[in-house]
């Protein structure tokens, strides 16, 4: 294959550009041995628009763009939280003050609230942390590649944060509300998610996983896929995954599907003395994490089945191996490395769409 090539030829240090003999000396030199690899990943980030290998590749952020991202994150979950549990708390006190909605009216309001609500929150911060917003996305773009293990951690931990600040803030703005005290505080447990009496926990079990299947496979199919047809409506198909799978959910578990909008209003409940999920509580914590696992899994089949058209052949692969090498070896000593994949991608693109014009 091309890609090997190339990544062989910058590990051997051959065709040589600049600072490129350095890579002779990696094995002995702990400290060359990570410039050289930092240049590799910088290789193969530049080349992922054009070799089938590189396609699904962590993108490389720097720490402050990390550090923006988990702020977004913290933000949109707690919004998402405040949202959804929000709407299914005044749909509730509705119902109890004026023998307002009946429970179809509730299912269709609270599914399209958490709908509409992760549309509106992945169109506002996906530009700045990708818009996961869910644990379990989370989780699934780390098993795909599409992030590393540093975001999955970061992201991971500011969304349950998140979700812990939006549950106390619907707490803040309903708990003295005559019309949602229904005689427990917080009112009607926050939304919290609990089994019912109609639903055995083998069968929440498969609910949760096969509804946050949805949601993950939509998201991957839609957002990260590079021959998706959504673009810019990538986050409305999202939105519907997490609609449709709550039409269907709310009845037997209340629709969890992500551990962190499960995670705040319980927890809120549990500090106020409340005890909540004495059933089967386990399983908003897990499987939607087996979902995750099996969209992941089947996204990566099926990419991999995906025909791919040739980009370029072997015969090409050493003279764009030699042209990315000297940049590396010319600009490494002199740029932070989160920088450095993205000046290889800029210089290179010209060069290798016109060799690959020619063929």
């Amino acid at each position: 294959m091309s890609e090997d090539i190339i990544t062989e030829s910058l590990m051997a240090g051959a065709p040589e550009g600049p600072d490129m003999g350095e890579s002779k000396a990696a094995a002995e030199d702990p400290e060359a041995k990570k410039k050289q690899a930092v240049k590799v990943q910088a290789v193969e980030f530049a080349l992922a628009d054009f070799f089938p290998k590189f396609n699904v590749r962590p993108e490389i952020l720097t720490q402050k763009e990390i550090l923006k991202g988990m702020f977004a994150e913290f933000v949109a979950t707690a919004l998402f939280v405040w949202i959804g549990c929000g709407t299914a708390i005044s749909m509730q006190a509705e119902q109890t003050a004026f023998d307002g909605p009946t429970s179809n009216d509730f299912i269709s309001t609270v599914a399209m609230a958490f709908g509409f609500g992760i549309t509106v929150l992945v169109y506002a911060i996906a530009p700045i942390s990708g818009g996961h917003i869910n644990p379990a996305v989370t989780f699934a773009l780390w098993l795909v590649r599409d992030i590393d293990a540093n975001r999955l951690i970061l992201f991971t931990i500011a969304q349950f944060a998140g979700a812990f600040l939006g549950a106390l803030v619907i707490w803040g703005c309903t708990t003295s509300n005559a019309l949602t005290n229904d005689g427990k505080n917080p009112p009607f447990l926050l939304a919290a998610n609990f089994l019912t009496d109609s639903v055995s926990i083998g069968n929440a079990f498969l609910l949760e996983s096969v509804g946050t299947f949805l949601l993950v496979f939509t998201v991957l199919f839609t957002a990260v896929y590079k021959k998706n047809i959504a673009a810019n409506m990538a986050p409305a198909a999202i939105g519907w995954s997490v609609m449709l799978a709550h039409f269907v959910l709310i009845p037997f578990t209340g629709c969890g599907i992500n551990p962190a909008r499960s995670f705040g209003p319980h927890l809120v409940d549990i500090i106020d003395g409340v005890k909540v999920g004495k059933r089967g509580w386990w399983v908003y914590y897990t499987a939607p994490y087996v979902g995750a696992l099996f969209a992941a899994m089947m996204f990566k089949t099926l990419y991999q089945l995906a025909p791919e058209k040739p980009t370029t052949t072997p015969a090409l692969a050493p003279k764009i191996a030699e042209k990315v090498g000297k940049l590396a070896g010319s600009v490494v000593k002199s740029k932070k490395k989160e920088e450095l994949p993205i000046l290889v991608k800029e210089d290179v693109k010209e060069d290798v769409e016109a060799e690959v014009g020619k063929e």
